[in-house]
């Protein structure tokens, strides 16, 4: 029929078709897709492993302290390879401030290496003359599993 009220019906019904449900449809799928993304990313992630080597560094005989917020800070955040394993803002294996602690807090867990922290950092040893220490052993190769109240030593010789 034409009367009035079915003419405004069809009208709502028309406008419903037009503007809400296309715009309801972009909300969920946006809802699931940062959904999708946030469970890639690790936020909102349980803590699966949480362990603190401490790192002593020597550059050209000087001790020097270790940047605070590596793997926080955009600036001493260079390799994100590893992210979706971090919590949320964080690189998997970081620092929060500058006593040398290195905190590897994870929500999966597995092995992680100082060359991944390296990595992170930005730190290239390639050039270098490099001696390191673990525990008081001589360590070749920067690509060692970090254990829980390891204690590094790195000199450098720039």
């Amino acid at each position: 029929s034409n009367n009035y009220f079915a003419i405004r019906r069809r009208k709502r019904i028309k406008r419903l078709l037009t503007f809400v449900i296309p715009i309801a449809a972009v909300i969920i799928a946006f809802g699931v897709y940062v959904g999708m993304q946030a469970r890639e990313q690790g936020f909102r992630a349980e803590m699966v492993l949480h362990i603190h080597p401490k790192l002593t560094l020597i550059a050209d005989g000087n001790l020097t302290p270790v940047p605070e917020n590596i793997g926080i800070d955009p600036a001493l955040w260079k390799d994100h390879s590893l992210d979706k394993y971090g919590m949320a803002g964080m690189a998997p294996i970081h620092t929060h401030d500058s006593s040398g602690t290195i905190h590897v807090e994870s929500n999966a867990n597995r092995n992680y290496t100082f060359d991944e922290f390296l990595k992170i950092w930005g730190i290239d040893l390639s050039n270098k003359a490099t001696q390191i220490t673990v525990n008081g052993k001589p360590i070749s190769d920067p690509n060692f599993i970090l254990k829980d109240g390891d204690d590094i030593n790195m000199m450098i010789k720039q």
